[in-house]
């Protein structure tokens, strides 16, 4: 099946602002166009319900500034998120301070306009419903009847959280403690070689060219 495109931008996004093509392995696709070595015909793309695709770049053209029409409904959008998340970072943060002033967590109940909810016994592993991993991570720096708060599962709004009571863990097993110190030793090798590869980029003058980067990657921003 041949399809022509008039033209796409490196989102597969047409001039009208909308998908070029109503295809799952849109994103491979546009990616291969936007490729550094991209020219004439292309190598095929493994597709994912089967098959393979192949294109071929007639023209490209420079990036274009768009107007402020044309973004304008886009930045609203980022903004009014932006706000809202800020709003709800207040308002937990206020909810969280009356908790670590004294009030018990039912006294938020009004101005959260949710039910107070008391999960079971957890571990730093664990992930109730509803509390996010950084949800989970807070809890465990908080000492015995602090408070703090952090974004829900979702990331669509913010949970106000009370240490009711820390447990201390059991002693680990061998296998555990085996398990823990590779762990660990994996870390530690990591940070190494992340800090040499710094100081050599600092001692050499080296730097990542992150316009480039991005074009290589196909993620470029325009």
């Amino acid at each position: 099946v041949l399809k022509g495109i008039v033209g796409t931008d490196n989102q597969g996004l047409g001039p009208d602002g909308k998908p070029v093509m109503d295809a799952l392995d849109l994103p491979k696709i546009v990616a291969q166009i936007f490729s550094p070595d991209a020219g004439g015909d292309s190598e095929g793309i493994e597709l994912t319900g089967g098959g393979y695709a192949w294109t071929h770049l007639v023209s490209t053209e420079a990036p274009k500034q768009n107007t402020l029409d044309q973004v304008k409904e886009g930045i609203k959008g980022v903004y009014m998120q932006t706000e809202r998340k800020r709003l709800l970072q207040e308002l937990a943060k206020k909810l969280a301070d009356r908790v670590n002033a004294g009030e018990p967590m039912k006294a938020l109940e009004e101005a959260a306009k949710s039910k107070v909810e008391t999960t079971d016994k957890i571990t730093r592993k664990t992930q109730p419903q509803g509390l996010s991993n950084a949800a989970v991570a807070q809890g465990f720096a908080l000492a015995k009847g602090r408070a703090g708060y952090a974004p829900s599962s979702d990331n669509a709004s913010e949970v106000v959280i009370r240490v009711a009571d820390v447990i201390a863990a059991s002693a680990p097993t061998e296998t555990q403690t085996d398990t823990l110190n590779r762990e660990l030793s994996r870390e530690l090798s990591n940070q190494s070689l992340i800090e040499y590869t710094e100081s050599l980029k600092t001692s050499l003058g080296a730097h990542i060219n992150e316009a480039e980067l991005k074009a290589a990657l196909g993620t470029s921003d325009q």
